[in-house]
């Protein structure tokens, strides 16, 4: 019977247990679904403010110009092109109808721009604005168009910048950027499917029977996780609004039933088994309580019956025993027996009375005698444990950091006990018997005796803190007070002034930059709603931005950049006066505030810290800053306005120092490169001459072929980055350190790429070593796909290579290398270049 209950109930219990899993399922589906879909919509708004800075930084600058250079636009135009390959186009649209379009569209003559969508909701809005989404009928792409107003120096608009970006290159930046969630898509308004990731087959489709549950579901709470089918395949999509846009971004998840269900059950099986196991042992245990156990009792009761020792004996009758009745009949057995043996025990008992007499009083007498030596024992056991206890309690002392006092209820010193009485102000037989009014500072006497007052009145713990001076050296102490009887009190004093201190340090850090020393940007917000007020006019705010530092990060490490940083916050320091304060509030970025500073003050600490600046010395590195100013002269005026001018007049000196700046890094990083390693210079420069060749044997310009010779000199930029052990390894390289010389084209690219003068040959360096078959390396393009100039540098740099002596083979002669170079034609190198190479040596 207990079985059968046993299996009823393990039964409910794989239903029940069925059931909660699906539904934890379920809900770890939908909250890892709602975080991927923050991801992919935090990531495309982050592209969107990217793009938009871009926008802002170009109409800055041209708002700072008292008369706007077309020419000077539309080159700064292409060049933002040139560095953002997900935008389609960048154009300038005046009030008079002059468009300046950096991708080149010429507009017909009927052509108002300002009807455009773009150009009519910038002006209405008055700030920057993101369009909706429309499809290109050129290209055939949906695009959406971030637009802001130009204003002049009055406050006039002079016209509308607007930038189209395309959503199918958004999409891909994304998926190359991070692969780690599954696939996500971009609907529009009417949740008609316009981009999508790449892992995404075309032709299939992404929803099924799911668009108006989804569509009613946003309109509603304004994101949604609901069923769909995506390639024949259940899961559920997540989509939710794009802010600012008409957009909506989706992402999908499938669920694995089969093998759930499969783990669920095993699950469900082994925890219903430990279920219907535990439940038998405590069936067992209710039996073996309810009948084996009052069995075994009556039969031990049973044995207990003894006609000659006790035959008044009887079972006790329990309640809600199981042998009640047995009892009974039994005890109404050993009465009808008393009756009988009774009076068979009178005559016995007459004979043995005068004997029993003298038994008990012998009894009597031993009993008194191991009375006597039980109190004797009893009194040497006590007398032992009250030495183990002293004992104890004295070891408890000597480990304790505090000291215990016991005061009366007046506060009285009763007693006290510590393992170093230096701790003490005085030694305890000064003070015991005395009142600690006597004995300690008036405050810290009142603060003991309120505490020993409350202790005693409610038996609750009290505790309070107190400095004192011992020893010449300022001490903090915690009290902590409980009530020993009703009139005495225990207190334990520690001292804590090593936690107070590391509580104060923890405090200082969380207003200091851990790299340079300087005040962080939680320090500026509390300071600088203190210097808002009048009494500090006028206040300048001056913002300071380290040129270059990813450029130094990437050339030379981020230990050499954090170098850097630790110099310009060094002279920043130096520059501080009047009360001001320098604090780091970004990676590169930092600020500086002088209350009571006026402007020609402001413009003296900023060349003051350029002069500090350009004197540092880091091995041979650049050292470069820009900094700009805003002095607030009144308290109408926004503290946030003032930093937002001292930051674009920042921002307009950075547009030309950068430049110089990143210039001199490269020519340094090439010289240091060559310092480096004398066997890198020469490959570099013999791969430069014969990369020339090639290029005049092709038939290309004189203005190409002298871009191909300085891509030659500038292939390998990026093994700066690369540890000069590696660089300069005789033997062969292991598998890890030829990884990471393989990283050097992609040092190389962002290197250059930063730099505007040798920009155009960024994404040479990054290809000269991918294959013409697309089995190279970084990016595995192939063909037509890698430029002009770096398919020349491959052929000419394996050329030079398999020449050139290497400490850990031999060179191969020129024959034997172009036999290689021969070979390899049309899947390591484009036949072209090779054809061009061969007629080289064909004329020699």
């Amino acid at each position: 019977m207990y079985t059968i209950i046993a299996a009823l109930i393990a039964i409910g219990l794989i239903f029940s247990l069925f059931k909660t899993f699906d539904t934890r399922l379920l809900e770890e589906v939908e909250k890892n679904l709602t975080i991927e879909n923050e991801y992919y919509k935090t990531s495309i708004s982050s592209q969107l403010e990217k793009k938009s800075e871009i926008i802002n930084n170009l109409s800055t600058y041209m708002e700072s110009k008292r008369q706007i250079d077309y020419d000077e636009l539309l080159d700064y135009m292409k060049a933002m092109l040139n560095k953002n390959s997900n935008i389609e186009s960048i154009y300038f649209g005046s009030t008079d109808n002059l468009l300046v379009n950096g991708s080149g569209w010429i507009p017909p003559e009927d052509f108002d721009l300002r009807t455009r969508p773009w150009y009519v909701k910038a002006i209405n809005h008055g700030k920057l604005v993101i369009t909706d989404v429309f499809l290109n009928a050129t290209s055939e792409k949906y695009i959406i168009t971030i637009a802001k107003p130009v204003y002049s120096n009055n406050g006039q608009v002079i016209g509308v910048l607007g930038a189209d970006l395309s959503l199918d290159s958004i999409v891909d930046l994304i998926s190359v950027q991070d692969d780690s969630y599954g696939e996500f898509f971009i609907l529009n308004e009417e949740f008609e499917l316009i981009a999508k990731s790449r892992t995404q087959d075309d032709g299939k489709p992404i929803l099924e029977d799911t668009s108006l549950k989804i569509s009613s579901n946003i309109s509603s709470i304004g994101t949604s996780v609901a069923e769909a089918t995506l390639n024949n395949e259940k899961g559920y999509v997540s989509i939710s609004h794009i802010d600012g846009t008409n957009l909506y971004v989706g992402v999908f998840n499938s669920i694995g039933s089969e093998n759930y269900y499969d783990t669920q059950w095993k699950n469900i099986l082994i925890i219903s088994v430990i279920f219907l196991v535990g439940l038998l042992l405590i069936m067992f245990l209710i039996q073996n309580k309810i009948i084996i156990k009052p069995a075994y009792t009556l039969e031990n009761d049973i044995k207990q019956i003894s006609i000659t020792d006790n035959i008044n004996y009887r079972l006790e009758e329990l309640k809600r025993d199981p042998f009640e009745n047995i009892r009974k009949t039994v005890n109404a057995r050993l009465a009808q027996t008393e009756i009988y043996f009774r009076d068979l025990l009178e005559s016995k008992d007459e004979l043995e009375s005068s004997n029993e007499e003298l038994v008990a009083a012998m009894n009597q007498l031993k009993a008194y005698q191991e009375e006597i030596e039980q109190n004797q024992n009893d009194l040497l056991e006590s007398k032992l444990l009250l030495e183990k206890s002293q004992k104890r309690n004295a070891a408890i002392i000597n480990v304790l950091p505090d000291i215990i006092f016991m005061y009366d209820s007046k506060g009285v010193f009763i007693d006290c006990q510590t393992n170093d009485e230096a701790g003490l102000v005085l030694s305890k037989d000064l003070f015991i018997g005395k009142n600690i009014s006597e004995v300690m500072p008036l405050d810290i006497s009142e603060k003991a005796i309120i505490s020993i007052t409350k202790t005693i009145a409610t038996g609750q713990l009290q505790k309070f803190e107190y400095n004192i001076n011992i020893d010449g050296s300022e001490r903090t102490y915690e009290s902590r007070m409980v009530k020993s009887n009703d009139n005495e009190v225990l207190a334990i004093s520690r001292d804590i002034t090593s936690e107070k201190q590391e509580q104060e340090y923890i405090l200082k850090l969380t207003y200091k930059d851990q790299l340079t020393g300087l005040y962080n940007r939680r320090y500026y917000e509390e300071q600088i709603e203190k210097l808002s007020r009048s009494e500090f006019l006028p206040l300048a705010i001056i913002m300071v931005d380290v040129n270059g530092l990813k450029l130094t990060n990437d050339a030379f490490g981020h230990h050499i950049g954090d170098e850097l940083l630790k110099k310009v916050a060094k002279n920043l320091i130096s520059c501080d006066s009047k009360g001001g304060f320098a604090c780091r509030v970004g990676g590169d970025e930092f600020l500086m505030v002088f209350p009571n500073t006026d402007e020609k003050e402001a413009e003296y600490i900023v060349d003051k810290l350029y002069e500090l600046v350009s004197a540092e010395k880091l091995e041979n590195i650049v050292i470069s800053i820009s900094a700009g100013w805003q002095v607030r002269t009144d308290v109408s005026q926004s503290i946030r306005d003032t930093l937002i001018k001292a930051e674009n007049h920042m921002f307009r000196k950075k547009i030309v120092e950068s430049q110089s700046m990143r210039n001199q890094t490269v020519n340094i990083i090439m010289q240091t490169l060559n310092e480096k390693n004398e066997r890198e210079k020469r490959h570099s420069v013999e791969v430069a001459k014969l990369a020339k060749e090639i290029g005049v044997s092709m038939g290309l310009s004189v203005q190409k072929v002298k871009e191909i010779e300085l891509a030659g000199l500038l292939h390998d930029i990026g093994k700066i980055a690369i540890k000069e052990d590696i660089l300069n390894k005789p033997g062969k390289l292991t598998e890890e350190e030829y990884d990471e010389i393989k990283r050097h084209p992609e040092s190389g690219y962002h290197i250059l790429k930063s730099v505007d003068e040798y920009s155009s040959l960024a994404q040479c360096v990054l290809e000269h070593h991918e294959r013409f078959d697309g089995k190279g390396y970084p990016k595995g393009i192939k063909g037509s796909q890698i430029s002009l100039i770096a398919r020349i540098i491959a052929v000419a740099d394996a050329f030079e290579a398999m020449i050139a002596q290497r400490p850990y083979r031999k060179s191969l002669t020129e024959e034997m290398a172009i036999e290689e170079i021969k070979k390899n034609s049309n899947t390591q190198f484009d036949p072209e270049v090779v054809t061009a190479f061969l007629k080289i040596f064909d004329k020699s």
